[in-house]
């Protein structure tokens, strides 16, 4: 009864649009509402982009997928050696050259909507690199690089190397997720947007993100 919206594969209920108050903590059905946004608009641009240079030149190479934060939770909680399993579970990773990843510190399988913050990954398969982006100074530090290793183990691939970029912060304990989500549009537009055999600057230097803004983007 509490359902208020059906977009592509995420309902909204009424207390996921109440996380979208000013202090409120955004759970996993918001980011991924955020996510199929992006999916259906950012990266739809990015087909179409490939679909128009298949015509006597290359396409663009570029091949976006972005996790749902409860896929990755899934890769969080499983031990080194079940990793492998997900193949089939999970979308295959190892068809996309960048992954994105929300990551939440929750440990507890139990626990519905534990944790108390998020953060980002996005590993690039052509470079073999993560990048890790933490609006808390570096507070999913563990989880980050054991989220790393675990797709290193699904990928057969031990070997990405980790880079933590430097991000705008966060002012209080609640808009991790918000400035996660914004991030996560603000790369996978410079990823839609770029040129051919050009290299991509994930830096945010040039960007201010204000969390407000955010909620009402995404509202």
């Amino acid at each position: 009864d509490d359902k208020i919206l059906q977009f592509e594969g995420v309902s909204i209920y009424k207390d996921d649009v109440s996380n979208l108050r000013d202090d409120e903590w955004l759970n996993d059905n918001d980011i991924s509402f955020v996510y199929e946004l992006l999916e259906a608009y950012q990266l739809t641009k990015l087909s179409r982009k490939m679909a128009r240079r298949a015509y006597g030149k290359p396409a663009n190479p570029h091949t976006i997928l972005l996790l749902r934060p409860s896929m990755v939770f899934l890769l969080a909680q499983s031990r080194g050696d079940e990793v492998a399993l997900l193949k089939g579970v999970l979308p295959p990773l190892e068809k996309a050259d960048f992954i994105f990843l929300p990551v939440n510190d929750n440990s507890d399988p139990e626990l519905v909507e534990g944790g108390s913050h998020w953060s980002l990954i996005v590993i690039s398969i052509l470079d073999d690199k993560a990048f890790v982006i933490d609006t808390l100074d570096a507070a999913n530090h563990r989880e980050a690089r054991h989220i790393v290793k675990q797709v290193g183990y699904y990928l057969g691939n031990p070997s990405i190397d980790i880079e933590e970029l430097k991000v705008p912060q966060q002012i209080n304990g609640s808009d991790c997720g918000i400035l996660v989500s914004q991030i996560s549009a603000i790369l996978a537009g410079k990823l839609v947007n770029a040129k051919d055999d050009h290299t991509i600057d994930f830096t945010m230097k040039q960007y201010g993100i204000s969390a407000i803004d955010g909620r009402i983007w995404v509202m």
